[in-house]
Protein backbone atom coordinates (compact mmCIF):
# COMPACT_ATOMS: atom_id res chain seq x y z
CA UNK A 1 0.00 0.00 0.00
CA UNK A 2 3.08 2.29 0.96
CA UNK A 3 4.06 2.35 -2.54
CA UNK A 4 0.84 3.79 -3.69
CA UNK A 5 1.00 6.95 -2.16
CA UNK A 6 2.77 8.57 -4.66
CA UNK A 7 0.85 7.05 -7.66
CA UNK A 8 -1.81 8.72 -9.86
CA UNK A 9 -4.48 7.53 -11.37
CA UNK A 10 -4.62 10.63 -13.95
CA UNK A 11 -1.48 8.74 -15.03
CA UNK A 12 -2.46 5.19 -15.97
CA UNK A 13 0.56 4.77 -18.43
CA UNK A 14 2.79 5.35 -15.70
CA UNK A 15 0.58 3.26 -13.38
CA UNK A 16 -1.39 0.73 -14.87
CA UNK A 17 -1.81 -1.45 -11.73
CA UNK A 18 -3.93 0.87 -10.20
CA UNK A 19 -6.01 1.71 -13.74
CA UNK A 20 -6.75 -2.22 -13.66
CA UNK A 21 -8.07 -1.98 -9.68
CA UNK A 22 -10.15 0.81 -10.56
CA UNK A 23 -11.51 -1.00 -13.38
CA UNK A 24 -12.21 -3.84 -11.28
CA UNK A 25 -13.69 -2.07 -8.37
CA UNK A 26 -16.10 -0.73 -11.19
CA UNK A 27 -17.27 -3.88 -12.36
CA UNK A 28 -17.83 -5.68 -8.91
CA UNK A 29 -19.86 -2.45 -7.80
CA UNK A 30 -21.47 -2.65 -11.23
CA UNK A 31 -22.60 -6.59 -10.90
CA UNK A 32 -24.75 -5.32 -7.67
CA UNK A 33 -26.93 -3.67 -9.62
CA UNK A 34 -28.51 -5.88 -12.60
CA UNK A 35 -26.45 -4.41 -14.76
CA UNK A 36 -27.32 -4.65 -19.03
CA UNK A 37 -24.55 -6.07 -21.02
CA UNK A 38 -23.76 -2.48 -21.79
CA UNK A 39 -23.74 -1.06 -18.76
CA UNK A 40 -20.77 1.03 -17.79
CA UNK A 41 -19.11 2.82 -14.83
CA UNK A 42 -16.24 5.65 -13.48
CA UNK A 43 -14.55 5.61 -9.69
CA UNK A 44 -15.48 9.01 -8.16
CA UNK A 45 -14.06 10.42 -4.93
CA UNK A 46 -17.71 10.74 -3.21
CA UNK A 47 -21.11 10.87 -3.58
CA UNK A 48 -20.98 14.52 -4.18
CA UNK A 49 -18.88 14.18 -6.74
CA UNK A 50 -20.39 11.36 -8.10
CA UNK A 51 -24.51 13.29 -8.08
CA UNK A 52 -22.54 16.49 -9.59
CA UNK A 53 -20.64 14.21 -12.36
CA UNK A 54 -24.19 12.68 -13.36
CA UNK A 55 -25.44 16.11 -13.57
CA UNK A 56 -22.77 17.73 -15.71
CA UNK A 57 -23.74 14.32 -17.88
CA UNK A 58 -26.91 15.04 -18.22
CA UNK A 59 -27.08 18.73 -19.25
CA UNK A 60 -24.25 17.94 -22.16
CA UNK A 61 -26.75 14.98 -23.16
CA UNK A 62 -29.31 17.45 -23.47
CA UNK A 63 -27.55 20.25 -24.97
CA UNK A 64 -26.21 17.48 -27.51
CA UNK A 65 -29.08 15.00 -28.27
CA UNK A 66 -32.08 17.27 -27.51
CA UNK A 67 -30.68 20.49 -28.05
CA UNK A 68 -31.86 21.94 -24.71
CA UNK A 69 -30.19 25.29 -23.99
CA UNK A 70 -32.16 25.66 -19.99
CA UNK A 71 -31.63 22.28 -18.54
CA UNK A 72 -33.88 21.25 -15.66
CA UNK A 73 -34.13 18.87 -13.16
CA UNK A 74 -36.97 17.57 -11.47
CA UNK A 75 -36.10 15.75 -7.95
CA UNK A 76 -38.31 15.54 -4.48
CA UNK A 77 -37.38 18.07 -1.49
CA UNK A 78 -35.45 14.62 -0.53
CA UNK A 79 -32.80 14.58 -2.83
CA UNK A 80 -29.76 14.98 -1.27
CA UNK A 81 -28.10 18.70 -1.39
CA UNK A 82 -25.27 17.66 -3.74
CA UNK A 83 -28.09 17.85 -6.49
CA UNK A 84 -28.60 21.58 -5.31
CA UNK A 85 -24.58 22.28 -5.37
CA UNK A 86 -24.93 21.06 -8.92
CA UNK A 87 -27.66 22.94 -10.26
CA UNK A 88 -25.39 25.95 -8.95
CA UNK A 89 -22.00 24.92 -10.88
CA UNK A 90 -24.12 24.15 -13.73
CA UNK A 91 -26.54 26.47 -14.37
CA UNK A 92 -29.28 24.51 -14.32
CA UNK A 93 -32.91 24.62 -12.85
CA UNK A 94 -33.71 22.61 -10.25
CA UNK A 95 -37.32 22.12 -9.52
CA UNK A 96 -38.37 20.21 -6.40
CA UNK A 97 -41.45 18.27 -5.89
CA UNK A 98 -43.03 17.25 -2.30
CA UNK A 99 -42.91 13.96 -1.01
CA UNK A 100 -45.57 11.83 -0.11
CA UNK A 101 -46.84 13.11 3.60
CA UNK A 102 -47.04 9.66 5.15
CA UNK A 103 -44.50 7.48 3.02
CA UNK A 104 -42.15 10.12 1.98
CA UNK A 105 -41.44 8.59 -0.98
CA UNK A 106 -41.47 11.70 -4.36
CA UNK A 107 -44.89 12.49 -4.93
CA UNK A 108 -45.30 10.64 -8.73
CA UNK A 109 -47.70 12.60 -9.58
CA UNK A 110 -46.21 15.92 -8.89
CA UNK A 111 -43.26 14.63 -10.38
CA UNK A 112 -44.64 13.89 -13.68
CA UNK A 113 -46.53 17.26 -13.66
CA UNK A 114 -43.03 19.45 -12.95
CA UNK A 115 -41.60 17.28 -16.15
CA UNK A 116 -41.15 19.98 -18.93
CA UNK A 117 -39.48 19.69 -22.62
CA UNK A 118 -36.40 21.48 -20.65
CA UNK A 119 -35.89 18.39 -18.72
CA UNK A 120 -32.58 16.42 -18.29
CA UNK A 121 -33.37 13.94 -15.58
CA UNK A 122 -35.40 13.16 -12.92
CA UNK A 123 -33.81 11.74 -9.67
CA UNK A 124 -35.32 9.37 -7.33
CA UNK A 125 -33.34 7.61 -3.72
CA UNK A 126 -32.42 4.37 -2.78
CA UNK A 127 -32.75 5.20 0.45
CA UNK A 128 -33.09 9.35 0.52
CA UNK A 129 -30.89 10.37 3.44
CA UNK A 130 -33.35 12.10 5.56
CA UNK A 131 -35.42 9.28 6.70
CA UNK A 132 -33.51 5.91 5.09
CA UNK A 133 -37.32 5.74 2.09
CA UNK A 134 -36.76 4.44 -1.22
CA UNK A 135 -38.38 6.09 -3.61
CA UNK A 136 -40.75 4.04 -6.10
CA UNK A 137 -37.78 3.46 -8.81
CA UNK A 138 -39.72 0.97 -11.19
CA UNK A 139 -42.72 3.92 -11.94
CA UNK A 140 -40.52 6.54 -12.02
CA UNK A 141 -38.45 4.35 -14.57
CA UNK A 142 -41.73 4.59 -16.40
CA UNK A 143 -42.13 7.84 -16.50
CA UNK A 144 -38.58 8.50 -17.47
CA UNK A 145 -39.44 6.68 -20.03
CA UNK A 146 -42.46 7.71 -21.06
CA UNK A 147 -40.66 11.51 -21.47
CA UNK A 148 -37.32 10.05 -22.37
CA UNK A 149 -35.51 12.00 -19.99
CA UNK A 150 -32.92 10.07 -17.95
CA UNK A 151 -33.54 9.13 -14.58
CA UNK A 152 -30.78 8.80 -12.22
CA UNK A 153 -30.60 6.58 -8.83
CA UNK A 154 -29.21 7.84 -6.00
CA UNK A 155 -27.75 5.11 -3.96
CA UNK A 156 -24.77 7.10 -2.69
CA UNK A 157 -25.96 6.05 1.07
CA UNK A 158 -27.37 2.52 0.68
CA UNK A 159 -25.83 0.81 -2.57
CA UNK A 160 -23.39 -1.28 -0.17
CA UNK A 161 -26.22 -3.05 1.78
CA UNK A 162 -29.69 -3.21 -0.09
CA UNK A 163 -28.39 -5.85 -2.42
CA UNK A 164 -26.60 -7.80 -0.21
CA UNK A 165 -29.42 -7.61 2.11
CA UNK A 166 -31.53 -8.84 -0.85
CA UNK A 167 -29.62 -11.54 -1.01
CA UNK A 168 -30.43 -12.15 2.70
CA UNK A 169 -33.96 -12.24 1.84
CA UNK A 170 -34.68 -8.81 2.98
CA UNK A 171 -37.86 -7.06 1.68
CA UNK A 172 -36.01 -4.84 -0.87
CA UNK A 173 -37.87 -3.46 -3.74
CA UNK A 174 -36.58 -2.93 -6.93
CA UNK A 175 -34.00 0.44 -7.56
CA UNK A 176 -31.82 -0.48 -9.80
CA UNK A 177 -30.88 -0.97 -14.14
CA UNK A 178 -33.56 -4.06 -14.22
CA UNK A 179 -35.89 -0.95 -14.45
CA UNK A 180 -35.50 -0.41 -18.10
CA UNK A 181 -35.70 3.81 -17.29
CA UNK A 182 -32.87 3.96 -14.72
CA UNK A 183 -30.07 5.51 -17.13
CA UNK A 184 -27.50 5.85 -13.92
CA UNK A 185 -26.72 4.78 -10.37
CA UNK A 186 -24.14 6.12 -7.92
CA UNK A 187 -23.36 3.92 -4.85
CA UNK A 188 -20.96 4.86 -2.71
CA UNK A 189 -18.06 1.71 -1.29
CA UNK A 190 -16.76 4.06 1.49
CA UNK A 191 -20.12 4.00 3.42
CA UNK A 192 -21.11 0.03 4.26
CA UNK A 193 -18.72 -1.00 1.50
CA UNK A 194 -15.64 -0.30 4.33
CA UNK A 195 -13.27 0.79 1.82
CA UNK A 196 -10.79 3.95 2.60
CA UNK A 197 -13.09 7.34 2.52
CA UNK A 198 -12.96 8.82 -1.14
CA UNK A 199 -14.56 6.10 -2.85
CA UNK A 200 -18.30 5.96 -5.20
CA UNK A 201 -19.17 4.61 -8.24
CA UNK A 202 -20.74 6.49 -10.74
CA UNK A 203 -22.66 3.98 -13.08
CA UNK A 204 -24.25 4.31 -16.41
CA UNK A 205 -26.72 1.73 -18.48
CA UNK A 206 -24.58 2.36 -21.67
CA UNK A 207 -21.41 4.33 -22.97
CA UNK A 208 -23.58 6.39 -25.06
CA UNK A 209 -24.67 8.31 -21.42
CA UNK A 210 -21.43 7.77 -19.92
CA UNK A 211 -19.74 9.65 -22.99
CA UNK A 212 -21.45 12.89 -22.26
CA UNK A 213 -19.56 13.54 -18.62
CA UNK A 214 -16.33 13.44 -19.94
CA UNK A 215 -13.96 16.76 -20.37
CA UNK A 216 -11.86 16.74 -23.00
CA UNK A 217 -9.41 19.44 -23.92
CA UNK A 218 -7.54 18.80 -26.92
CA UNK A 219 -5.50 21.86 -28.22
CA UNK A 220 -3.96 22.74 -24.74
CA UNK A 221 -0.39 24.04 -25.05
CA UNK A 222 0.61 21.08 -22.53
CA UNK A 223 -1.51 18.14 -24.63
CA UNK A 224 -4.45 16.61 -24.53
CA UNK A 225 -6.13 16.62 -21.40
CA UNK A 226 -8.77 14.50 -20.55
CA UNK A 227 -10.92 12.85 -18.06
CA UNK A 228 -14.13 11.39 -16.97
CA UNK A 229 -14.51 13.22 -13.52
CA UNK A 230 -13.97 16.03 -11.63
CA UNK A 231 -10.72 15.49 -10.25
CA UNK A 232 -7.68 15.26 -11.72
CA UNK A 233 -4.79 13.78 -9.85
CA UNK A 234 -5.51 12.31 -6.88
CA UNK A 235 -3.28 9.36 -4.71
CA UNK A 236 -4.25 5.88 -5.93
CA UNK A 237 -3.56 4.46 -2.51
CA UNK A 238 -6.93 5.34 -2.10
CA UNK A 239 -8.47 2.89 -4.82
CA UNK A 240 -5.92 0.03 -4.12
CA UNK A 241 -7.01 0.06 -0.15
CA UNK A 242 -10.87 -0.05 -1.95
CA UNK A 243 -10.26 -2.74 -4.08
CA UNK A 244 -8.24 -4.71 -1.27
CA UNK A 245 -10.90 -4.33 1.03
CA UNK A 246 -12.99 -5.25 -1.81
CA UNK A 247 -11.42 -8.35 -2.58
CA UNK A 248 -10.90 -9.76 1.29
CA UNK A 249 -14.76 -8.88 1.71
CA UNK A 250 -16.25 -10.65 -1.07
CA UNK A 251 -19.78 -11.15 -1.19
CA UNK A 252 -20.28 -13.26 1.42
CA UNK A 253 -18.04 -11.06 3.61
CA UNK A 254 -20.44 -8.23 2.87
CA UNK A 255 -23.77 -10.48 3.26
CA UNK A 256 -22.53 -10.96 6.66
CA UNK A 257 -22.19 -7.62 7.58
CA UNK A 258 -25.22 -6.15 6.10
CA UNK A 259 -26.70 -8.77 7.47
CA UNK A 260 -25.90 -7.86 10.98
CA UNK A 261 -26.56 -4.03 10.03
CA UNK A 262 -30.02 -5.01 8.91
CA UNK A 263 -30.57 -6.85 11.85
CA UNK A 264 -30.04 -3.75 14.06
CA UNK A 265 -31.24 -1.48 12.06
CA UNK A 266 -35.04 -3.28 12.57
CA UNK A 267 -34.36 -3.67 16.30
CA UNK A 268 -33.90 0.28 16.71
CA UNK A 269 -36.89 0.85 14.38
CA UNK A 270 -39.03 -1.88 16.24
CA UNK A 271 -37.78 -0.39 19.88
CA UNK A 272 -38.69 2.98 18.55
CA UNK A 273 -42.37 2.42 17.62
CA UNK A 274 -42.93 0.98 20.77
CA UNK A 275 -41.87 4.13 22.74
CA UNK A 276 -45.03 5.96 23.22
CA UNK A 277 -45.50 9.49 21.40
CA UNK A 278 -42.58 8.83 19.55
CA UNK A 279 -43.12 7.60 15.42
CA UNK A 280 -40.87 6.53 12.97
CA UNK A 281 -41.04 8.06 9.40
CA UNK A 282 -42.69 5.81 6.63
CA UNK A 283 -41.62 2.49 6.10
CA UNK A 284 -37.77 2.23 5.85
CA UNK A 285 -36.48 -0.43 4.19
CA UNK A 286 -32.82 0.03 4.79
CA UNK A 287 -30.25 0.75 7.53
CA UNK A 288 -31.62 4.80 7.96
CA UNK A 289 -33.97 5.27 10.65
CA UNK A 290 -35.77 9.13 11.75
CA UNK A 291 -38.32 9.13 14.00
CA UNK A 292 -40.20 12.22 15.06
CA UNK A 293 -42.71 13.38 17.74
CA UNK A 294 -46.49 14.99 17.27
CA UNK A 295 -46.60 15.48 21.39
CA UNK A 296 -42.71 16.10 22.77
CA UNK A 297 -40.46 18.75 21.34
CA UNK A 298 -38.21 16.38 18.84
CA UNK A 299 -35.13 18.76 19.21
CA UNK A 300 -35.43 18.39 23.09
CA UNK A 301 -35.27 14.33 22.71
CA UNK A 302 -32.47 15.37 20.54
CA UNK A 303 -30.24 17.01 23.10
CA UNK A 304 -31.26 14.58 25.88
CA UNK A 305 -30.66 11.54 24.05
CA UNK A 306 -26.99 13.56 23.02
CA UNK A 307 -26.33 13.75 26.83
CA UNK A 308 -26.74 10.06 27.02
CA UNK A 309 -23.71 9.75 23.80
CA UNK A 310 -25.87 9.18 21.19
CA UNK A 311 -24.84 11.22 18.24
CA UNK A 312 -27.89 11.97 15.62
CA UNK A 313 -28.77 14.25 12.64
CA UNK A 314 -31.05 16.69 13.78
CA UNK A 315 -33.42 17.78 11.08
Amino acid sequence: MEGYLYSNPLHPDIFPSVRQMESEIVNMTLNLFHPTPGCVGSMTTGGSESLIVAMHAYKNWGKKVRGIRHPEIVACVTVHAAIDKAAEYFNMQLIHVPADASTFKVNLEALENAITSDTVCIIGSAPNYCAGIIDDIPRMAAIAKRHRVGLHVDACMGGFVLPFAKMCDYDIPSFDFENDGVTSISADAHKYGNTPKGVSVLMWRDSDWRKHQYVSVTDWTGGIYATPTMTGSKAGSTSVGAWACMMHLGRRGYMDISRKIMQAATYIRQEVASIEDITVQGDPKGTITAFESKKLNIYMVYDLLKDKGWRLNSQ
